[in-house]
């Protein structure tokens, strides 16, 4: 479901999208199933064609 609603606004207004993808790339903070999780969900905003740069920064500093 958030993945759908950050794609959506990642094409409407990516300073939004940016913001609201925060707890996700917080991934340190959970257990290893939901930081599984929560990687597939990055990954997959991350395989966007036109994902803003804002959300490129983020993503790819979480998954580094």
């Amino acid at each position: 479901f958030l993945v759908e609603m950050l794609t959506e606004l990642n094409q409407r207004n990516p300073q939004v999208a940016s913001r609201l993808i925060e707890p996700l790339i917080r991934l340190k903070r959970y257990d290893e199933k939901r930081q599984a999780l929560m990687r597939a969900a990055l990954e997959q905003l991350k395989g966007l064609e036109n994902l803003s740069g804002d959300l490129f920064e983020k993503i790819s500093k979480a998954l580094a």
